[in-house]
């Protein structure tokens, strides 16, 4: 009997703090993360980001 299960592997997924424009988050769903979050205390930013996304 085998006491391990095999590893299924999984989209990377990431999480961005502080991601101000969303360079960074931008450039990881570019990379095909599955699932990329940004999160920035700036509500003006986190606008531009969708802004930008949208036009994109």
């Amino acid at each position: 009997m085998c006491w391990w299960r095999p590893l299924t592997w999984r989209p990377p997924t990431a999480l961005d703090l502080c991601c101000g424009q969303g360079r960074h988050s931008l450039e990881l769903a570019r990379r095909r993360f599955s699932r990329v979050v940004g999160v920035d205390q700036s509500r003006y930013l986190a606008r531009l980001v969708l802004w930008f996304e949208a036009k994109n």
